[in-house]
Formats: C-alpha cells, sequence, structure tokens
C-alpha cells in the first residue's frame, strides 16, 4: 500500500489538482480568518470552520475525481488489477493519500489559533481540538463517497460533477429534507446528517464517539462499495 499511496499523493503535484486545491484552500480560509476573527474580533474558530467546510464541499471533487477514473481512461487499471497487490490495497493507498493531501493541507490553518495566542486572545482548546477532529472526519467521509464515484466513471469531469451534487444532497439536501418532512423521517434523516453531527457536536466543542464511529462507519461503507466497484472490472 505504501507504493500506491506515494505513487498518488506525489501524482497530485505532477498536476494542477494538488496546487489547485492547496491554493484555492488557503486563499478561502484565510480569508474566512480575517473576516470572522480578526476583523470580527473573535476568539473562535467556529465560523472559520464554517468556511472550510463549504470550501471542501466544492473541492473533494477535484481531489477525488482522477483517483479511479484517470486508471481507466488510461487502461493502467488493468495493470494494477493484474499485479499482485490486492484491490483493497489499491483503494486503499487512493483513499489515504487523498486524506492525506487534505489533511496537511488543513494543517496549515493551524497557525490561526497560534496567531490569536500571540495577540492574547482566550481560546478554547476543547474547540478547537473538537473542531479539527471534526473536519478531518468529514473530510474522511466525504472523500470515500468522491473515490467511489470516481470508481464509477472513466472520465474526470463526469466524475467531478457527480461528487459535487452528492456532496450537495448529503450536506444540503439531507437536512433540509429533514426539517421539511419532520416526524420520524425527518429525525431519521437528521440522524443521518453529516453536517448536523459536526454542528451539534464538534462545533461546540464535544468530542462526540458515537459521531466519530458513524463518520468512520460511512466512510468504511463507500470503502466497501468502491472496492465493490473495481472488484467487478477485474
Amino acid at each position: 500500500m505504501t507504493g500506491i499511496f506515494k505513487r498518488e499523493l506525489l501524482g497530485y503535484f505532477q498536476t494542477m489538482h494538488g496546487y489547485v486545491f492547496t491554493a484555492v484552500f488557503m486563499l478561502i480560509s484565510s480569508f474566512a480568518f480575517l473576516i470572522r476573527c480578526v476583523f470580527a474580533q473573535r476568539a473562535s474558530m467556529s465560523g472559520v470552520f464554517y468556511y472550510l467546510i463549504d470550501t471542501l464541499m466544492l473541492l473533494v471533487p477535484i481531489l477525488t475525481m482522477r483517483l479511479i477514473s484517470e486508471e481507466r481512461k488510461n487502461k493502467t487499471d488493468q495493470l494494477l488489477l493484474c499485479s499482485p497487490v490486492s484491490i483493497v490495497t489499491i483503494v486503499l493507498g487512493k483513499y489515504f493519500a487523498a486524506f492525506a493531501l487534505f489533511f496537511l493541507v488543513s494543517l496549515l490553518t493551524a497557525m490561526f489559533p497560534v496567531i490569536m495566542s500571540i495577540f492574547g486572545a482566550n481560546i478554547s482548546p476543547a474547540e478547537i481540538i473538537a473542531g479539527y477532529l471534526g473536519f478531518w472526519l468529514l473530510g474522511l467521509a466525504l472523500i470515500s463517497v468522491g473515490l467511489f464515484i470516481s470508481s464509477l466513471t472513466e472520465h474526470q469531469n463526469v466524475a467531478m460533477l457527480l461528487t459535487l451534487l452528492f456532496v450537495a444532497f448529503l450536506m444540503i439536501m439531507v437536512d433540509e429534507l429533514a426539517v421539511r418532512l419532520g416526524g420520524f423521517l425527518g429525525s431519521a434523516l437528521k440522524w443521518l446528517s453529516l453536517w448536523e453531527r459536526y454542528i451539534t457536536f464538534f462545533d461546540s466543542g464535544v468530542l462526540s464517539l458515537p459521531s466519530v464511529l458513524y463518520y468512520l462507519t460511512f466512510s468504511a461503507v463507500f470503502i466497501v462499495f468502491t472496492i465493490s466497484a473495481v472488484e467487478a472490472r477485474r
């Protein structure tokens, strides 16, 4: 898996995908920090995380669009499938490479609370830790969705568009439907909502073990879907 991981991670910077992801993420996060913390004179990263989550929704399609669809387009997927490396190893290597880029770039935003601390702001460590943990778990979940969709088509642009639509549905429409439907269905959708779990627990500085397990299970389910989709092409 290490070889696949390194190949995919380096591959982001052999094309424009890695540079675009990094530049856009840091541009918007810096803007969010200025607006929600500096200009508003608030010692809280909560508003910044809202911007980061919106940015992640837009950038996950760019991060995942090429992972498997490019292999299918170039017919190199058959070489991988015929190699002694297992499909599970291939999928996990690609998945963790995408998450590694997301994780490393998001770590750059840790300078924001450090800057606030230097200037004497009273920052809540629990809020920062929970906020980042929830953000990374949400990233794991959305990247697993993008990876699965990338395994369904050989066209990167189609993968990007479908991922964008599905992510928007999961992060926006599920909550809208929960409010409109109400009752049992509304409660069920609210329980399934990725956004609701973040805003209810992690945004409030609460480390919720059930929510951590939910994000990890959600990610695992879509990884299994991806493995099945790739296996079907063997």
